[in-house]
């Protein structure tokens, strides 16, 4: 029995944690890439990652197709006819876009905040153009985007 017990408490100490994933639609913006909204009110969304959070960020657009190229993140998007405001990226949300060149985020009023690891890993990441309205920078935004060259305001 103790062996047993034994076994039980390896095997649950052993799994990666795995959180569902947390968007309601899906958007196409004007560079291209195919962008996950998380609606957060009922006029503005986040930006997040499309398939499962774990402890393996690997798996982040597992069965998508990761964002590349040069990314202009929009001021808004547009779901069932109604116009929603960008307020901002969520943690993890282009986590390992490791062909993502350049990021641009929207100048406006709403767009406020980036998210911690929001970037992570993006390993070819060359430029990046902040919002000048943006409040809220968290941790490890940039962690191990070796490339940068540029970060602007």
């Amino acid at each position: 029995m103790k062996k047993f017990t034994f076994l039980l408490i390896v095997f649950f100490c052993s799994i990666s944690y795995v959180i569902a994933a947390d968007w309601n639609f899906a958007v196409v913006c004007e560079s291209g890439q195919t962008l996950y909204c998380k609606i957060c009110t009922d006029s503005t969304i986040s930006l997040t990652y499309p398939a499962y959070f774990s402890s393996n960020t690997d798996t982040f657009y597992k069965g998508y197709d990761r964002p590349t190229g040069d990314l202009i993140i929009p001021e808004t998007v547009m779901n069932q006819g109604k116009v929603y405001y960008v307020e901002g990226v969520e943690s993890y949300a282009f986590s390992h876009c490791s062909q993502l060149k350049t990021v641009q985020f929207p100048n406006n009023n709403k767009f406020t905040r980036i998210g911690m690891g929001a970037f992570l890993g993006c390993r070819n990441l060359e430029r990046v153009k902040l919002s000048q309205r943006t409040t809220y920078l968290a941790a490890t935004i940039f962690k191990n985007c070796t490339a940068i060259s540029s970060i602007e305001k």
